[in-house]
């Protein structure tokens, strides 16, 4: 198999993973985006490994990508840069909720202090029954 076809199916599959990472993102998968980011790791390690060998075996070829290697580069990283604005999205949203829940668990606390207030210190003690005097 020719390298450069070689080099296009890893791309396609980066490619693949990309948009997957994307719904990942949009449905609050995170496991499944850490699995993912690892898979994509791992294949771009492989065009690298591929890139060197590539200008080892064919010294004086260039270095910058052409036809659909290009286009395949340009599709990632459009697509890379959407996922990164949804992750700050998402991080941004995460800091929101955080920040609600906190002013809750403020209210909450707030609302139990003032409720302690009417209770009386010792419980529910009443004096009751009759008390007789057996002095003298």
């Amino acid at each position: 198999m020719n390298d450069l076809h070689q080099k296009e199916l890893l791309l396609k599959s980066i490619l693949e993973n990309t948009r997957a990472q994307t719904q990942a993102i949009e449905d609050d998968e995170l496991e499944l985006l850490e699995t993912l980011i690892t898979r994509r790791e791992g294949i771009i390690r492989q065009v690298d490994k591929l890139d060197q060998e590539m200008a080892r075996t064919t010294p004086g070829t260039s270095k910058e990508p052409t036809g659909p290697i290009k286009e395949l580069l340009r599709q990632i990283i459009t697509i890379d840069d959407a996922n990164q604005e949804l992750m700050e999205k998402s991080v941004q949203d995460m800091g929101k909720e955080v920040e609600a829940v906190k002013e809750e668990l403020r209210t909450i606390r707030e609302r139990r202090r003032q409720g302690e207030s009417y209770v009386p210190e010792y419980g529910d003690y009443r004096e009751e029954g009759v008390f007789f005097d057996t002095r003298e």
